[in-house]
């Protein structure tokens, strides 16, 4: 149990980390990020770049937050994941465009292709989905119980999914004979 809280700990902590940083380049270099806007290949982005520029670090900023916040992280994860979402959108637009554009971000991730970005985000989503994944228990890998038979043939008793992967505990396949295997 401490183990998978750490993991949802560390999660918020990377995109705490990456929210952090978008939003003090964006805010650092508001004029250039403008700029970038107007370049978009979508006329609507291009049309509102001043709102956007300032928008995108305000809602980054308020994702933060609500990580930050004991009780608002599942808010702050799923608002998360759709900003991320967003921007994958925007990236495949702009591949998809053919367009040469300049990045929109600078400093660490500045000299990276937009197909780069493209990895980096969905990087992030996934890390965004694991922490969801672990606040809603819901995890893929979880352990199950694994039934074995009882004396009579039929399923008494549960074992942990690790003493069913121990080939020892895990009952004989019966043959039909016609090399059909039974349980």
């Amino acid at each position: 149990m401490k183990a998978k809280k750490r993991l949802i700990e560390i999660c918020i902590l990377l995109l705490v980390m990456l929210f952090l940083y978008t939003v003090s380049i964006k805010v650092l270099e508001h004029d250039k990020f403008i700029f970038q806007l107007r370049d978009s290949p979508l006329r609507l982005i291009s049309f509102f770049a001043p709102v956007l520029a300032f928008v995108v670090p305000s809602f980054s900023a308020a994702i933060v937050v609500l990580l930050l916040l004991p009780g608002w992280s599942r808010v702050g994860l799923w608002a998360a994941l759709v900003l991320l979402f967003m921007f994958e959108l925007y990236i495949i637009v702009v591949l998809v465009s053919g367009l040469r554009l300049p990045c929109n971000c600078s400093g660490l991730h500045n000299e990276l292709s937009w197909y780069g970005h493209l990895g980096v985000n969905a990087g992030f989503m996934f890390i965004g989905t694991v922490a969801l994944l672990g606040l809603y228990n819901r995890w893929p890998l979880r352990a199950r119980a694994c039934p074995i038979p009882s004396s009579r043939g039929k399923r008494s008793d549960e074992r942990p999914l690790e003493l069913c992967l121990n080939k020892r505990s895990l009952p004989a396949a019966r043959d039909d004979g016609a090399g059909h295997a039974q349980d």
